[in-house]
């Protein structure tokens, strides 16, 4: 049925849940399983309040890259020891776009999301990523209810 399927992570608790989901499907059908992490890339700047002028820069992106990779790693390694072929991936960038990007460049059957963020005002102004993705995949998604 499922060849390859993507799933996000983010260290949440919705997205645990959406991951376990998405191994025991990549494990009853024989799918590899992508495991992707976005983060944002940034740079933090002291800027001097009386020159108004920058003294000194830090950047963080590598940080939250090392973040992503160790989340992915002790993701994969639980799973790994369920017979279940697991790659990951940190990718810099907004979580849908990356999602969508990534399963669109891996040629994946199944992007598995966890429902976090589908409720209230918030959703309705910005978006949330299950739902964008939901709305802008061209590949079936699967919600999982979380909450």
């Amino acid at each position: 049925m499922f060849k390859s399927i993507l799933v996000g992570v983010d260290g949440s608790p919705t997205a645990s849940e959406a991951l376990r989901r998405a191994a025991r499907l990549a494990e009853s059908t024989g799918a590899e399983l992508h495991i992707v992490c976005a983060y944002h890339g940034a740079t933090l700047v002291n800027v001097d309040p009386i020159g108004a002028a920058a003294i000194g820069a830090v950047d963080v992106g590598d940080a939250l890259r090392k973040a992503a990779e160790e989340l992915l790693d002790g993701s994969s390694k639980r799973l790994g020891a369920d017979g279940v072929r697991v790659h990951t991936h940190a990718v810099e960038g907004e979580p849908s776009d990356v999602l969508i990007d990534l399963a669109d460049g891996l040629d994946c059957d199944l992007i598995v999301v966890g429902n976090r963020g589908m409720r209230g005002g918030k959703r309705l102004l910005l978006g949330s990523v299950p739902n964008r993705v939901a709305h802008h995949a061209n590949r079936d998604v699967l919600i999982v209810h979380t909450a």
